[in-house]
């Protein structure tokens, strides 16, 4: 039996002026990824981030924000996808995190938008 999991980030946005890349916020919006629900495609940046580190089975993908409108979505949505296959393989986010953002810095080439979805609140980061 697979186990059911729920995995939920908050949106976010790098784009702060000067800071650009280098400082991020956590947004009131959020990308949730369950064990439960439609299955996302293969291509959504969720699942290709589950299936790096793992992930097995189909997984739902959900977001109360549109993407493509500057607020993070695919790190935002690798992030969820890559706490969600750890939490598929028994991990807590704390034992995952310093992991998780080394893995979705990879995948998205830097590290702004997925440092705000995994830790919350403005976050500075340096490549």
């Amino acid at each position: 039996m697979t186990p059911r999991f729920s995995v939920r980030v908050p949106a976010s946005s790098a784009n702060l002026g000067p800071a650009f890349d280098a400082v991020a916020i956590a947004l009131a919006r959020h990308v949730e990824v369950s064990a439960v629900g439609e299955p996302a495609s293969e291509t959504h940046p969720a699942v290709r981030a589950f299936r790096s580190v793992g992930g097995r089975g189909p997984i739902a993908v959900a977001a109360t924000f549109p993407g493509g409108r500057g607020l993070g979505y695919s790190g935002d949505a690798r992030v969820a996808g890559l706490l969600a296959a750890h939490a598929q393989q028994g991990r807590s986010v704390w034992e995952a995190r310093a992991e998780v953002l080394h893995e979705a810095t990879a995948l998205e080439g830097h590290a702004d938008n997925a440092a705000a979805s995994l830790h919350g609140g403005v976050v500075a980061v340096a490549n």
